[in-house]
């Protein structure tokens, strides 16, 4: 890891969050002289940095949501500098943890020269270099899936029927019965674990390969709401991969949305 020289009069150091930061100003001595929280908002932050500028810059960890802080300082001129969440952690060592703490430790290290810099990525290459990482972590999700089901299924004859299968991937709900009345539900977690988990993942990846099925849990979800729609579809998937392994049969998309 590089440490490059930075040289100012004013070092602001920036704990990013979703949606508000803590932010902290120090001169080149060490001396404190903001020091406070305000929501995500650059016009906001300029404003607050305003008694600084220009001889300031500003520092933060590399996270999902230092997006509008690098742009913003970036468009208006303000020196910015990303860390890298890892080395800053393993070099600061604080007993304490906090977002003020945090945010001080960032313009520490900026002041006196280890703050360990990290490759800002562009702006215009953000969007595809996100689409890839949604893209991997769905082929990641699929592929597992599939495997789950082939090598913890092994041989689908041994379900006389698909509702056997179900119970076995545990995407029904057993219920106890009493004079016609539901007088309970136990032993939920009977049955295969990994199987319930892939089942109950289909639906992640399937949404982005068919704009059918997409439209299909789309109008479960307005009906049943999110937690019982992907219930039900768990359970359709279930049922017609049952069939596709007992058949010999291919995925079809038509027959699968009614």
């Amino acid at each position: 890891m590089k440490y490059r020289e930075i040289n100012s009069e004013f070092y602001c150091g920036v704990d990013v969050h979703s949606k508000r930061s803590y932010i902290c100003v120090l001169d080149n001595t060490g001396k404190k002289y903001l020091n406070r929280s305000m929501v995500n908002n650059f016009q906001d932050f300029k404003e607050v940095l305003y008694p600084f500028l220009p001889n300031v810059v500003v520092g933060c960890e590399s996270t999902y949501s230092y997006y509008w802080l690098a742009d913003g300082c970036h468009e208006h001129r303000i020196p910015f500098y990303l860390g890298h969440a890892l080395y800053m952690k393993a070099i600061s060592a604080n007993k304490q943890k906090n977002d003020k703490l945090d945010a001080r430790t960032i313009a520490e290290l900026l002041r006196t020269n280890f703050f360990p810099e990290v490759y800002p990525y562009p702006r215009e290459m953000r969007p595809t270099r996100d689409l890839l990482r949604r893209r991997h972590r769905l082929v990641r999700i699929r592929a597992e899936a599939y495997s789950h089901i082939q090598y913890e299924t092994h041989n689908i004859k041994r379900f006389p029927r698909h509702q056997n299968y179900a119970s076995y991937c545990r995407v029904v709900r057993p219920q106890q019965m009493s004079n016609g009345k539901v007088t309970g539900r136990k032993n939920m977690n009977m049955g295969n674990p990994y199987l319930k988990w892939a089942f109950n993942s289909i639906i992640i990846s399937a949404q982005q390969s068919s704009e059918l099925i997409n439209r299909y849990y789309q109008k479960l979800e307005s009906r049943y709401g999110r937690s019982n729609a992907r219930a039900r579809i768990a359970h359709k998937f279930n049922t017609a991969i049952y069939y596709m392994l007992k058949n010999s049969q291919p995925f079809d998309e038509k027959r699968f949305v009614p």
